[in-house]
């Protein structure tokens, strides 16, 4: 995939990448190791595993404003509690009378999705690469 990509040819990095399958690091990397050096470390840790995770890291981390928003990018929120927008797309993403969603606004796709159902994403994709729709993945 490196020397798809570093030759300009993104379409079969993009196939390559597509065909690769999903596994954990531990098995495939750390429970490989003959020789593992651990340190303990002071900063808290939250593995994301979903946009509502990300979202309560943020809040957690102070991010959020009085009603719980999370935004990045040009947002424009009113009336919205509990809401992650991340505005990507390069365009402004307005929020009226909205709780508890996930909204991800990119430049070839927009994802909302109640934040209590944000694991179902994964459906999503499966459903994408199933109707042979890789570009997006």
């Amino acid at each position: 995939m490196v020397d798809a990509r570093a030759a300009g040819d993104e379409a079969r990095a993009t196939a390559i990448y597509a065909a690769q399958t999903a596994a954990a690091v531990e098995p495939l990397v750390v429970e490989r190791l003959t020789q593992l050096v651990v340190v303990e470390a002071s900063f808290a840790w939250s593995d994301l595993g979903s946009w509502s995770d990300l979202h309560a890291a943020r809040v957690g981390d102070g991010e959020a404003d009085a009603s719980g928003n999370v935004v990045a990018g040009d947002v424009l929120l009113l009336a919205a509690t509990g809401t992650l927008v991340e505005s990507r797309g390069g365009r402004l993403v307005a929020v009226a009378g909205t709780d508890g969603l996930v909204i991800v606004d990119t430049p070839d796709a927009l994802l909302v999705v109640p934040a209590a159902e944000a694991q179902r994403v994964k459906d999503l994709v499966q459903r994408l690469s199933a109707e042979g729709r890789e570009d997006l993945l």
